[in-house]
């Protein structure tokens, strides 16, 4: 589960840009990508002392074919299986940049945080961001959902400062 709000919300958008930005003790996420987004760029900001995380880019799970709605239900059939390459609805970021970021001290409230995190979401970059001083992960890239995603150029430090499981 991951609460879909943030300071700055997009939701079905294009080409929107967050830039030389502040975002400074936010009670939850700064800046939120949600569902179908297309080249949404973050760049140049500065994320620190916020209660959850930096940057979130998630799709909506009716765009994932077979998604696992209930892990105590019955498991996925393979007669059943919808087998189609690639996602279900246009539902998701595709596209979407992070670049020139410094992150630091962010989950000061939430703890399954990180300075960007990744969901659901297609071709997807972070290049030239600092990430310090953070409870859970710098980057997390939380499934392989049609992939494409590529990391560069970051400086990555000082994480899982306060979770095991990263």
């Amino acid at each position: 589960m991951i609460y879909r709000g943030g300071v700055v919300f997009m939701n079905h958008s294009e080409g929107c840009v967050v830039e030389d930005c502040e975002f400074v003790n936010c009670g939850g996420n700064a800046v939120f990508v949600s569902g179908a987004n297309k080249a949404a760029r973050i760049a140049g900001c500065y994320f620190h002392d916020c209660g959850a995380s930096g940057v979130c880019i998630v799709g909506e799970q009716k765009a994932v074919r077979n998604a696992f709605k209930d892990f105590n239900g019955p498991a996925i059939k393979l007669s059943t299986m919808d087998r189609t390459p690639g996602p279900a609805t246009d539902d998701y970021p595709m596209e979407c940049s992070v670049s020139d970021c410094l992150m630091e001290n962010l989950g000061t409230v939430e703890k399954q945080t990180a300075g960007v995190t990744i969901h659901m979401s297609r071709r997807i970059s972070i290049s030239h961001c600092s990430m310090h001083h953070l409870p859970r992960a710098a980057i997390n890239i939380g499934d392989g959902c049609w992939g494409g995603h590529v990391v560069d150029g970051c400086d990555l430090y000082d994480t899982v400062l306060e979770s095991g499981d990263h």
